[in-house]
C-alpha cells in the first residue's frame, strides 16, 4: 500500500514542481469561472476520457494543437486555448499517471469539487474510498481502480491547483 502510494506521490509532487517552475506562458492569474470549467473539460477529455492506460493522451495532444515543453527532461503541454493550463501523462517505474495544473481561485472546495464529480463521473460512480495519511489535499481510490489526487501549493499570493490520476492499480 505504501509503496503505490508512495510513488504517486512523488510523480503528483514532481508535476506539481514543474508547474510551478517559471514559464513564460504561464501568468500567475487565476483562472476565471468560465477558465475553471475549461479545465474540467481539458482533465476529462485528455485525461479521464484516454484511461485506463492514456493511450489517447498523446493523439488527442496532437490533434487539439497543445504546445509542447520540455523541462527537466520531461514533458508538458499548454493548452492552445488556455496557456495557464499545464497537461501531462506520464510513465514512471510502471505507473501511468496524467495530471492538469494551473493557478486558480483560493475557494479549494468549489475547485476540488468540480474536478472529483468529474472523475467520479466518467469512472463508474462513488470512489471505493478516500485515502487519508498522505500529502494531498484529497485522494481517493475510484471504483475503476484510478488514484484521484489533489494537491495545492500556494505560489506568488494565489493557490496552484494540481489534480492527477493514475491507470487503475490494485487494491492499495
Amino acid at each position: 500500500m505504501q509503496l503505490s502510494l508512495k510513488l504517486f506521490a512523488t510523480m503528483a509532487l514532481a508535476a506539481l514542481s514543474a508547474c510551478t517552475a517559471p514559464q513564460p506562458k504561464l501568468t500567475l492569474q487565476p483562472l476565471s469561472v468560465k477558465d475553471l470549467n475549461f479545465a474540467v473539460d481539458a482533465f476529462s477529455d485528455l485525461c479521464l476520457r484516454t484511461l485506463p492506460n492514456f493511450d489517447g493522451f498523446h493523439t488527442k495532444v496532437e490533434t487539439g494543437g497543445l504546445e509542447t515543453i520540455k523541462l527537466k527532461g520531461a514533458t508538458y503541454y499548454h493548452h492552445p486555448e488556455n496557456s495557464r493550463l499545464i497537461l501531462r501523462a506520464d510513465d514512471k517505474e510502471g505507473y501511468d499517471i496524467c495530471g492538469i495544473g494551473f493557478v486558480g481561485t483560493n475557494d479549494i472546495p468549489a475547485v476540488s469539487q468540480k474536478f472529483l464529480h468529474e472523475a467520479l463521473r466518467r469512472t463508474g460512480g462513488q470512489p471505493k474510498r478516500r485515502l487519508t495519511n498522505t500529502d494531498f489535499h484529497l485522494a481517493y481510490h475510484l471504483r475503476n481502480g484510478s488514484v484521484f489526487a489533489y494537491a495545492i501549493e500556494p505560489k506568488a499570493g494565489h493557490l496552484m491547483h494540481v489534480f492527477a490520476i493514475t491507470e487503475p492499480v490494485p487494491n492499495i
